[in-house]
Parts: C-alpha cells; structure tokens; sequence
C-alpha cells in the first residue's frame, strides 16, 4: 500500500560500471571535443566493452566449469543462451523458443539453446532512461496464430508507448504485420516509472501495466492512463465489464487497478487466475500487490488503499523488485513444496526468493555469488518445469534452474498435503501439479485463504461497513453513508472557512460555480441567479440548482433552505428613473448592503440603489465602484484576519489580528514626517494612534511617518471615521525598507464597512523605517483615516534587506552586496559555451573527471571550461557541513525559463556541477544535466586522496570514503539523486530567483554582484523576471524567525513534500505556502515511530515530528539521504521557532 512517499526511479544501468573496471579503454575515444552527454540517468543502459566478444557456453548450454548461483541442494544450474544486448523481459513459446526483448528495439529468439543471429522483429524506440522495447508476451493460440504482443516507447509523433501486435512466420515476423492496438499519452520529460509488463489473463483479456512517469498524481487520477494496471480485449478494444467503463471516457475506460508506482511486471497464476504484481517502492518498500479489479494500491494517497500481500525495504543491498512469477507448471521439475509458491526477484541483490502467496514463508531461493545472476529482471516457468532467469548485468543471458533427478516414481511422491493445491500426479519422473482450488468470492469485505486441511476461509476484513452508523467519522463536515459495503464520506460544505469575495466593478459579477460557490463571474448571461420572492417586501437571490443566497451580518451567504433575504424596500424604476430597465433595492437602514438588479431574473451586479426613497435619488457614478461581498461560513475554528481576536489567536499565530490580541508585536509610536497630495497629520488620540485627515480633492494623497528606527512590521490597521456621507475612497498602506515600498494592501470603503476596522497581516517584513497611508479620493467631504502600525523592533542591521546598513560590507552580508556596492553587473556579456553541454544521453560520461569537457584541469582547485558560470545561493542545502562550490553552463542561444514561482528551469543541453569539500580537501564532484531529448541525468566522481584526479562512481552500487576525523561520506546512486531531484520540484534545486537574487564573486571580472540581475542582465533568463527577495539564511541575526524557518524547510524538505511530491502526507514546505496552508500544525503524523505526535507542536519542539527527525540520526531521519550528521544550527532554528509558537493559525 503505496502512501505518498520518496520515489526512487528505477535503476536500469547496473553492472555498467563494474564492467568498466574491465575495459576502461572504452572511453579511449572520448575527448574533451565530444558533447557530454550521460547514459547515467535513471532506466539508461549498461555499457559493454565493444572489443569483447559475448560470453559463449559449453555446446550443451551447460557451462561445467562452475556453479557460481548458490541454489538449495538437488538443484541445477544452466546458461541457456547469452550474447544478449541490455535485455528487458522474455516469453516462452509452447514450442520451448524463448523470445526476448532488446532495450534498443530488438526482439530475439532462442532456439535450442541458441541465440539466433537475426532479430525476430526491430521496432524503433527511445530507448532513453527506462524507456524502449521493454515487454512482450505472446498469445494464448500463439501455436495457431503466431500473434507476438510488443509494449514500446514509439517515436511516432510525440513520445510515448504503445502496444502493437506482430504476426510470427517461423523465426521472424511478417513484414508489415504490426498492428497498433494502444497508444498512451504522450511521456513527460521524466524518463522513468515507465513499466511495460503485458500478460493474458485466466479471462482471455490483455492485461498491461503502466507507470506513474515519475509523476505521483498521474497513479490517483482516474482520467489518466499512468499508475495503473489496465485491462484490453486482445484486439485493443476495451471490455465493457472493467470497472470505470461507465463512468470514464476513452483509455480511463481500460483501467483495471491504480494507485501504482512503478509495476515493473506482474504475473498471472494459471490455476486460479491470480494476478500478483511487483511494484518498485524507492523509498517506499518494494511491494507485491495482489491485483483485484478497480482496486487502488496507494500511491500518491486516495481512498481504501489495499495493503501488499509483501513488501520489503531497500537494504542489505536489495534496491527494486523485478522478475515474477507462480510455479504452477503443466510438468512439474521442482518438489512439490514448491508448487504454487511465487518467485521474484531483486535487481540490486541479483537474488531470487520463493514464497507463500499469502506472503509467508519467504525465502532466499537463489543468491548470486560472482555475477552469473548479475541484474534478474524477468522469471519465467519453462515447459519443463524449470525457472528460467533473464540476467541484464554483465554477461546478459537466459539461464534456467531445475531438478537434475527424476522428482517422483508414484504420485504420493508429489503429494504435498494441501487440498488447496489439488491433487499432484507424477508423470514421467516428473510431478505434475493438481488443479488450485480457487477461493476468490469477488467480495471486497472478506480476506479470502485456504486451509491446507479444510479448505477456502473466508475473514471479514474490516474494510466494509453495514450501515451508515458505522462509517461516522465524527466529523460534521461530511455526511457518512455505506454503499455496497463501503463507507462514503461526501463533502456537505458546512465546514468552509469564511471567505469573501468581492465585485468592485460594473462588469465584474457574481456566479455560483459548479460546487454552488458564490464566485465572481466574467459575463452577465452567467450570472441568472436572482430570484425575486413575491411576498411583501422580502426577496431573495437563488441559483438554478436550488440553493439561496441570504444575508447574514451585512454579508451575502450560501444557504441551502432559507427562503428569507432580509427586509428591504423595493423600488420599481422600470417607469423610469436613472435605470428604467431594472429594480433598485435599499436596506431600511444605512449600514446593510444594497443590489440592483437588471431585470427580475438577471445578474447580482455591482452597484448601489440609493440611499433615497425613489430610483431617481441614486448617483449613477456610484454604481461604477460599489461592490457586493458574499461569503460562505462555517465552523472552520478562528477566522485570522477579521479582527477579533478568537479564542486560541496570538500575535504569533496570526499577525493580522495582532491588534485586537495581547502580546508582542506591539503597537509602534509613529512620527508625523511629511504630506503630499493636501493630505495632514492630526494630533494623536488618547491611546497613542494618530489620525490623517484627508483637506483636499488632490488624488492620490500620502502621508508619512516615521518608525524612528529599524523594525519588523508585523501588520497594520485602519479605522475609517465616516462623516456621515460616503464616498469611494481606496485605501492603500505602505511600509518603507532599503529596498523601497512593500504595498501591504488596498481598500475600498463601503457604507456597509464604516466604521470598522480593517486589518492586513505583513508577514513580518523586516527593516521597516518609514510607513505611508495614501488614499485615492474622487471627491467629496474630508475624511478621516485612524492608524495603527504592529511590530518590533529590529536587532541592528538587517542583512538580506537589499539595503546597505551601517557597517555592512560586502563581506559581513553577500546578500546586501550589490546595494552597498552599487548595481554593476558581474559580467559584461554572456560567455560562449562549446564544450560543457549535455547530449542526447547515448554515450556514457568519461571514467576519469579529467577527461571531462566541462574541466580543463583537476588539481585543487580544478579549472573549470570556458563558458562554465559560478553561482552561490542565499540557503544551502544541508550536506554534514561540507563546503560547496556550484557551476553552471548552458549551450549557447538558450535560457533558464523562470516560472511563475521563481523556480528555474533548465533548458535542454544545460549541466549543473557541485564540487564538495572536507577540510580544505575535494572529495565528490556531481552532475544534474538535461540532455538535448529532454530528459534528466545525474552522475557523480570520487576524488582521490592526492586530489589530482576524480573517478565515476558506479551508478548503482554508489560508494563511500572515510573524510578527515572519520566522517564516512556516502556517494548517491543515480536513483537517489532522483529522490531529491524529483519531477514536482521541477528536477533542478537550488536554481530559483529566492535562492540567486544575492551577490556573487565573479572571478572573470573580480566584480561581486548580483547573481540574478547579472544572468538577466546578459541574456540568460527568460520568463517571470520579478525579482523576489532572497531567502534569508537560517543563520542572519535580526531577521524574522518565521521567514528564516520557512526558508530552512524549503530548502530541506519542500523538494518532496510539496503538492503532487513525492513525499508522505500533505505536508507543504514550500516557502510562499503560508502558515496555515503547510498542514504541519497540530496535523498528526502517519509515521508509527512516532505515534500519536504531531508533525509541528507549538511551544513543544520536543514533541513535533519535524525536529525530532531532523535533529537526529536514527532510522527515520531527514533528510533520507546525503546526510549522516544531524545540522545542530538548523536544529536550534526551528527549536526557537517551535517553542515560540503558541498555537495553530
């Protein structure tokens, strides 16, 4: 059962490097001219030594020499067939041939005992990452029909895979005999999670498997094709019986089972139909499912997830679960203990294991002893009983274990005792196994076994309710009901949050949107929800579907029974009048709302109908600025921002409401600077606030005050003193750092708001010195404005405020540089780049790091190619305190794309280099690239103790080194640099506007400056150009603690933990989340280390799953990977930032 967790791509390039310890002459060939390009990536192939010939096997297949397997006692081994080129799976024919598929394309054929020279079939593919010809299977009348199913990624068009059918004539297809039966959407940039499995069901169906894509949200969607087991008639077409046939749409027809990861392959049992399927788990555990229809398995969350039958978790070697398969053959070679057991295989481990099918009784079958079974990726029962093997490491072959001695002369020699596996017979010194007694009921409530000795059982499996009762979840939010044996929880919308939406122009109207949420809508044909009641002078506003709008408390509410609006007066202007194709409606008093309406079934639309008693008294300007606010409410809890200060509001927890809460900030003594526009300061009032007075129409109209020194604006409020007439008068407060003015909002007055205060959180804005309140007056009376200004003062200079204080240097805040040393860029023109560009990942990057393109010398400090940019970034990410230095080249003619966020994106052929040091001493140089098809690679080098030379670290097995003062050092695989470098995160980390938008020394030029106004200035950024503050360093004196915490988190969690990451939970750590929306406060975490403790504690760091996983070391620490040292300054971060909390907002 998948949670939302660390994905690891699945690991394809094993044994490349082991064999380069053989051949490293390989890269002879390989100069400092070639584009780099990185086979490196996830699912890429294994490199051969092209001067070797294959590896051949005695002339019986049996290679004497040695047994290297270790296999249990009676038991043989033998190589069948080798020769093979990055093997991906097999079928076995009813004849014994044995076809195979190549990566590249190929499909080959052994017939006995012999690779055939010429390819069955050769289909083009992008074999990029796990992409390629990777499944086959062949069909139930194969011997009468010859039908070959093929799963491929086809460069058709865009990328994507697609399962076709070939027509077999003796040892080759028919030319021209492919025919395409399905087409999957087209494939992301990712190039993993690809699958490919296909087998015929017990029901003649084509069942086929699919992966995620790297893509978390694709296995829950329903409407997507990616996560999922899908179920095909034989000719593509879909059944009608599959479980969303009636409620989807196209390929969403086809899906039988979801919520999958990675099913590398799946297996079906022929006795009883029985579908177990190997889902790849990366952080995860690896999981056997057992594939029931239209259940969901659990990846990336959703509704009912169905446990494993078994899972294990990547250690003592093991990395991703591979080949599957039942032993349930016609002719049965093994004992018969070991009929109906189910065999799999780890691609890591290179073992293979047999177990019970209700995941019992696990064992080591075969264990690989000097790489004879390097890399399973396929199992298979052969027609004369044995296990065959497809082996994709070094030496890729087809091998095959049996019995060498007869397994039986009678039939009790085969009796194994169990009724639920029939009756076994021995048929020519061979035990042939009975027919399974199969016990699967279809019953989604029951788990259902068998009992040796009686029989089928069946368990109720406390996954199904029998009434509404029981399926209570305590919550009033949803109505809980049981259909079919199954709770369902639906949404009642009692619990929304108070939230209000506005319509400030004529044209801007309200609607109800699919859910029935009042929404402000484009078009007044849209907008029919006016209804008028013909009871006295009571109306009401009703939508189409049946729910009203009423008002409550001056605002515009959802309400799904009341027919009562309020008492207005009705004034009929369709007579004439300002507005004679309409109704005009006023309130009996001044301070509720008004509406007009166009006709008596037309739109709620912006505008007043006069205070007057007749249409003619309205103002026409008015209906050009008034605006209507409507509102959904519910028990949501405290509402931060509506002034109040509700039970359980602090400063700390909601800024906005600060000043109607005790504590810090604190109300802030303001001082009269200057007035533009006929604004005026007016003498303070007895609680310390001061008034502005509005003398003049001039618009707009400032003034301003000051702080009287540095402070942290926590938020600020406005209290509108009305003169008894109204007028549109919009509202804007500005708060004055070095970096010039943060607007903190605008408003818009009302007759129904004044007097009322309104308040606007900040989100501590630090080194504040001045504060300005501006209003935009049309004309009209004086008005005046009270102000109050909350915050506390800040603790010296404030390094990252983008302005230069004091003493502050270049030096002592990198992060002010540019704006104590003036804007000069760091760079005059973009340097050219001809060799540090990635390729199309076919050859692999150079053994030696010398032989790099992007390096011209390895020493200490190694000399980096021309074109290749240094870059710092404002919050690193936490590495046991290694120092980095970061590179970063594109090719030419191409830019970063800035997203909406600030997160960069590379463009294809870009490569990013770090370089990590211990003691002054280099000890790993990585690569994340893009290679020129789009997809991601990431490799890594060892330095060497005399640090002239870095060597590639094998892509699988990693390494490690003991650093200065016995700190063991971890090289990642190419799967875990995945597990960070995820698909949600945008792949790349570290580039983003946050993280550049500080100063940077360039050493071309000797300059420090500004890393993003530098890369903008010379072309090498294209997109959102905004340039966001840095992130403050978890370390900056005097910055606010709740920014430096968000950024820590950000930097450290958020490339997993974040919508559609794959990460556990709902957990959001991304920097411009607020608060309130990262799910960490008092939010439960679904860790059993830690049960019954929240994620985030307030006022308890001690108790709060965050710290106490980041804080130390133990088996469930964070991060997962690169790291083995606990980071005592972040750890004291969120410490004072915990224990400062005083509640949840």
């Amino acid at each position: 059962m998948r949670k939302n967790n660390v994905r690891v791509p699945m690991p394809w390039a094993a044994a490349r490097l082991r064999s380069l310890r053989s051949c490293a002459h390989g890269f002879g060939s390989v100069t400092r001219h070639i584009l780099l390009s990185s086979a490196l990536v996830v699912g890429l192939v294994p490199l051969g030594c092209a001067s070797e010939g294959p590896e051949q096997p005695d002339r019986d297949g049996i290679d004497e020499a040695r047994q290297p397997i270790v296999i249990p006692s009676g038991f043989q081994h033998q190589v069948i067939a080798t020769g093979l080129s990055q093997p991906t799976a097999m079928a076995i024919a009813p004849d014994g041939r044995i076809f195979v598929t190549q990566q590249t394309g190929q499909v080959r054929v052994i017939k006995n005992n012999a690779l055939l020279a010429a390819p069955f079939v050769t289909v083009t593919v992008d074999s990029v990452n796990e992409r390629g010809l990777v499944g086959i299977t062949l069909d139930p009348s194969f011997a009468s029909n010859g039908y070959v199913y093929l799963f491929y990624t086809s460069t058709s068009g865009s990328t994507h895979n697609r399962v076709s059918r070939f027509t077999a004539s003796g040892d080759a297809a028919v030319a021209g005999s492919e025919v395409v039966l399905v087409d999957f959407p087209p494939l992301s940039a990712a190039g993993n999670h690809n699958s490919g499995a296909l087998h015929f069901g017990n029901d003649g169906k084509l069942y086929v498997a699919h992966g995620d894509n790297a893509e978390t949200a694709h296995a829950q969607d329903l409407n997507h094709a990616f996560g999922k087991i899908h179920r095909f008639n034989a000719d593509g077409s879909i059944p009608t019986d599959n479980p969303f046939y009636g409620t989807s749409t196209g390929l969403a027809r086809a899906i039988w089972a979801y919520g999958l990861r990675n099913p590398f392959t799946f297996s079906v049992e022929r006795a009883s139909g029985k579908i177990f399927a190997n889902d790849v788990g990366g952080g995860d555990p690896e999981e056997i499912d057992l594939i029931t229809r239209g259940s969901n398995y659990g990846h990336g969350g959703g509704p009912s997830p169905v446990p494993p039958v078994y899972s294990y978790p990547r250690d003592a070697g093991r990395c991703a679960i591979t080949g599957g398969t039942f032993y349930n053959p016609t002719v049965v070679n093994f004992p018969s203990s070991y009929v109906g057991k189910y065999f799999f295989a780890d691609y890591c481990s290179s073992q293979i294991w047999s177990m019970n099918q209700d995941g019992t009784g696990v064992t080591v079958f075969a264990d690989d002893s000097n790489g004879e079974l390097n890399n399973p990726v396929d199992l298979d029962v052969g027609l004369d009983g044995s296990l065959y093997y497809l082996q994709r490491g070094s030496g890729a072959k087809v091998g095959r274990i049996y019995m060498a001695q007869p397994a039986c002369t009678t039939n009790a020699d085969c009796s194994d005792g169990d009724v639920c596996t029939g009756a076994e017979t021995c048929v020519a010194g061979q035990c042939k196994a009975g027919t399974q007694l199969s016990c699967d009921d279809n019953d989604p409530c029951t788990t259902n076994g068998c009992n040796a000795t009686s029989g089928c059982t069946y368990t109720d499996n406390g996954q199904c309710c029998t009434s509404s009762a029981t399926c209570n979840d305590g919550s009033t939010c949803t109505t809980d009901s049981c259909v079919s044996g199954m709770c369902q929880y639906v949404d009642n919308g009692t619990c929304n949050s108070c939230v209000k939406i506005r319509s400030q122009r004529t044209n801007n109207y309200l609607v109800l949107d699919a859910a029935n949420k009042v929404v402000p809508g484009g078009t007044q044909a849209a907008a029919q929800i006016f209804e008028k009641v013909p009871s006295g002078a009571a109306f009401k506003f009703k939508s189409s579907s049946g729910n009203y709008l009423r008002v409550v408390a001056n605002e515009l509410t959802m309400d799904a029974t009341s027919t009562t609006a309020g008492a207005f007066t009705e004034y009929d202007c369709s007579s004439g009048g300002l507005y004679p194709n309409g109704k005009g409606y006023a309130a009996l008093t001044g301070t509720a709302p008004h509406w007009k309406a166009t006709s008596t079934t037309g739109p709620i639309r912006s505008g007043d109908g006069g205070n007057g008693t007749s249409c003619a008294t309205g103002d026409a300007t008015s209906w050009e600025r008034f605006y209507l606010e409507a509102t959904a409410c519910g028990s949501a809890g405290p509402a931060c921002g509506d002034g109040s200060c509700d039970a359980g509001e602090t400063c700390g927890s909601c800024a906005a409401d600060c000043g109607a809460c005790s504590g810090t900030p604190a109300k802030l003594t303001l001082a009269h600077v200057s007035d533009t526009g006929g604004w005026s300061s007016v003498a303070g009032l007895a609680d310390g606030n001061l008034t502005a007075k509005v003398s003049s129409a001039v618009s707009p109209s400032c003034v301003t005050y000051d702080l009287g020194g540095s402070y942290t604006i926590s938020s600020a409020r406005l209290l509108e003193d009305n003169d008894g007439a109204w007028h549109t008068d919009t509202w804007k407060v500005q708060v004055q750092t070095g970096g010039g003015y943060v607007d903190a909002f605008a408003y818009t007055d009302t007759p129904s708001a004044m007097p009322a205060w309104n308040t606007v959180d900040f989100a501590d804005v630090p080194g504040v010195t001045r504060v300005s309140v501006c209003m935009q007056n049309v004309g009209g009376p004086v008005e005046l404005a009270e102000i109050e200004i909350w915050g506390f003062p800040d603790a010296g200079p404030i390094c990252g405020d983008r302005a230069c204080n004091g003493s502050e240097t270049c030096a002592s805040c990198p992060w002010d540089c540019d704006t104590c040393m003036g804007s000069q860029l760091g760079l005059d023109a973009r340097p050219s780049n001809a060799a540090c560009v990635a390729g199309n990942g076919a050859i692999d990057p150079p053994v030696l790091l010398s032989d790099h393109p992007c390096f011209i010398s390895v020493a200490n400090p190694p000399a980096l190619a021309p074109g290749v940019i240094p870059y710092a970034i404002a919050e690193p990410f936490w590495s046991d305190g290694a120092l980095k230095s970061r590179y970063l080249a594109l090719p030419n003619g191409t830019t970063l794309d800035v997203k909406d966020d600030g997160d960069f994106e590379l463009p294809p052929g870009a490569v990013t280099i770090k370089s990590f040091q211990w003691q002054g001493q280099y000890f790993e140089t990585r690569f994340f690239v893009r290679f020129t098809s789009g997809a991601y690679g990431a490799y890594t080098y060892r330095w060497n103790d005399a640090q002239d030379e870095a060597f590639l670290v094998d892509p699988i097995d990693g390494a490690s080194k003991t650093l200065a003062g016995g700190h063991v050092w971890s090289y990642p695989t190419e799967a875990q640099c995945f597990e960070c470098h995820s698909s949600a995160a945008g792949f790349s980390l570290g580039l983003e506007t946050r993280q550049l938008n500080v100063s940077q020394l360039y050493p071309s030029t000797g300059r420090t400056a500004n890393q993003f106004d530098t890369l903008n200035g010379i072309g090498m950024l294209s997109g959102n150009l905004t340039s966001l503050p840095p992130f403050p360093p978890h370390a900056q004196p005097g910055a606010s603690l709740q920014m430096r915490a968000d950024a820590y988190l950000h930097v450290n969690c958020s490339n997993c933990h974040r919508p559609g990451g794959p990460g556990y939970g709902t957990a959001d750590y991304r920097y411009d989340t607020p608060f309130a929306g990262k799910n960490l406060c008092d939010q439960e975490s679904i860790l059993t280390d830690y049960p019954g403790l929240a994620l985030i504690e307030p006022g308890a760091h001690d108790a709060s799953v965050v710290w106490l996983r980041m804080s130390q070391r133990s088996a469930s620490f964070m991060p997962p990977i690169g790291s083995k040292l606990a980071d005592d300054e972040g750890a004291a971060l969120l410490e004072q930032w915990i224990d400062g909390l005083t509640g949840c907002p």
